[in-house]
C-alpha cells in the first residue's frame, strides 16, 4: 500500500481523559499519548445531514502505521494544528496501517 518513506511528518496522539466536573457531569481533557509518523494528505468531503445527523466534513485523510485505540474520541496535532478523528479503519484488513478521515476546525 505505502512505503514507510511516505510517513515523514510526526504527528502527536491525544486521546481523551474524562474527569467529574463536581456538578455530576465530566469534564474532557486530552493528554499526549505518543507521537506517531503520519502521512498527511489534504482532502476535502462533506457528509450530508439526515433526520438526527450532524453532517461531517473531512478535510485531510492521515495515515499511520496501526496503533491500538485510536478511534473518534482521538485527536492527532501537528505543532499548533488539531485534526479530531471522524472515522479511522484498516484499509487492506492487515494490521499495518490505519487511515484517519480527520476534520481541522476552522477559527
Amino acid at each position: 500500500m505505502k512505503t514507510i518513506g511516505a510517513f515523514r511528518t510526526p504527528v502527536e496522539l491525544l486521546l481523551p481523559q474524562d474527569a467529574a466536573d463536581g456538578a455530576g457531569g465530566a469534564r474532557r481533557t486530552y493528554a499526549v499519548a505518543g507521537t506517531l509518523w503520519a502521512r498527511i494528505e489534504p482532502v476535502k468531503a462533506t457528509g450530508g445531514q439526515g433526520d438526527d445527523q450532524e453532517g461531517a466534513t473531512i478535510t485531510h485523510r492521515i495515515t499511520l502505521r496501526r496503533r491500538a485505540g485510536i478511534d473518534s474520541a482521538a485527536r492527532l496535532r501537528l505543532g499548533g494544528r488539531v485534526f479530531h478523528v471522524v472515522a479511522a479503519h484498516d484499509p487492506d484488513q492487515r494490521g499495518r496501517f490505519l487511515v484517519c478521515l480527520c476534520r481541522e476546525p476552522t477559527a
